[in-house]
């Protein structure tokens, strides 16, 4: 389903509709995307969401790095992977716009990429579990293997059903555009980890 052209909204309805949007498309109810608003100013808005991101973002990292040892400093460095991934969201709106323009109608962009934004928040809570049951030795070798495995499944579906239904890709570009995107955060975050001489890539 298309959304309908709606009044134009305040940042704070954008908020509140875009969360709920991405809420009912992790429940499977894509006729949500009628309340989204379909305007190039929604997109940059929907940048917002990377301030809601950080500090689901610094609570992850911290579940990883927890430990004896761990002080300001820890923090102050995983601000700077933050700002790396933050760096890698704008990147890859910026590359599916170039993409998405040659194979598909440019609207569908307008619709696609506030949504994935806004769901990306709901991707990092899907694999919240994992780090907190890890982080307290509560599951380990083979069970944290499938939990991780499971809770990566799981996000990586709930992208990919995004962008089948709010961008309109086919099986073969969806399945293309989310693995660019997990690929793209990696790129990017092994560089920052280059750059502080740190081994290993956080999420």
């Amino acid at each position: 389903m298309s959304p309908k052209k709606t009044h134009s909204q305040t940042l704070p309805e954008h908020i509140v509709l875009s969360l709920f949007v991405a809420f009912r498309f992790l429940i499977g109810d894509s006729t949500a995307l009628k309340f989204m608003e379909v305007s190039g100013r929604n997109v940059l808005r929907s940048f917002s969401a990377l301030i809601f991101a950080a500090p689901l973002y610094v609570l992850i990292q911290w579940l990883q790095f927890r430990g004896p040892d761990f002080d300001l400093s820890g923090f102050l460095l995983i601000f700077g992977f933050f700002a790396g991934y933050a760096i890698a969201w704008i990147m890859f709106a910026y590359a599916i716009f170039y993409a998405w323009s040659i194979i598909g109608p440019r609207h569908n962009y307008l619709v696609f990429m506030p949504l994935y934004n806004w769901g990306r928040i709901f991707f990092m809570i899907i694999m919240l579990p994992y780090f907190v049951l890890g982080s307290f030795s509560v599951i380990a070798g083979t069970a944290a293997v499938m939990v991780w495995w499971i809770s990566l499944g799981l996000g990586l579906s709930y992208k990919f059903y995004i962008t089948r239904k709010a961008l309109g890709a086919s099986v073969f570009h969806g399945i293309l555009f989310v693995l660019f995107d997990v690929l793209l955060v990696f790129f990017v975050m092994a560089l920052f980890m280059q750059a502080f001489g740190l081994p290993g890539i956080p999420l």
